[in-house]
């Protein structure tokens, strides 16, 4: 029953195969090489970038909130015409 449970040791005959030294990087988004250039050299690295687009994102979501909510019409009870009774037009 114990030797059922033993840890059991694998050995590899061939070195052929080699872990990798580094993950290949990914690219460089087109948009955030847009705003390191473009950023008067205030923006420095793919980080910095990517938090000034982040902010602008929300910035450009907070200004569409507010400019919805004000655009609604404001109602007055003085504007509102009093409907016709209807019940005259209903057939018993």
């Amino acid at each position: 029953m114990d030797n059922e449970f033993e840890q059991k040791r694998v050995i590899f005959e061939s070195d052929d195969l080699k872990q990798p030294t580094q993950a290949p990087e990914a690219p460089t988004p087109k948009m955030v090489k847009w705003v390191i250039k473009y950023s008067g050299g205030r923006i420095k690295d793919q980080k910095q970038a990517e938090i000034a687009l982040l902010g602008l994102s929300v910035l450009i979501i907070i200004i569409t909130i507010v400019l919805l909510f004000s655009s609604r019409p404001n109602i007055n009870n003085s504007q509102i015409e009093e409907l016709p009774d209807q019940t005259q037009f209903i057939s018993k």
